[in-house]
């Protein structure tokens, strides 16, 4: 999916069960990704949020928000990376 939508502005993964590859192939294909809800991932890590956050410089809005593998370094580097955010969902 991610190599066919390069223009892709929304995205919505809550909840699923997403390999981490998944992330890198969305980090690498999508990268006008504006928002973007990855609530309660399994397994999301702060290595995977580095490489969205590096590559998808664009978001605006993303949810973060029950994914307990997540800590701050993740949480800090999406912030300082994303520079457009307006809205971050944490909690």
């Amino acid at each position: 999916m991610a190599s066919s939508c390069p223009k892709l502005n929304y995205l919505g993964l809550r909840q699923c069960l997403a390999k981490s590859s998944t992330f890198g192939l969305l980090a690498t294909n999508c990268q006008y990704i504006k928002s973007l809800n990855i609530a309660g991932v399994e397994r999301l890590s702060d290595n995977q949020l580095v490489i969205l956050s590096k590559n998808l410089v664009s978001l605006v809005e993303v949810d973060l928000s029950w994914n307990s593998c997540l800590s701050d370094v993740g949480y800090l580097f999406a912030l300082k990376s994303c520079f457009f955010l307006d809205f971050t969902a944490f909690y």
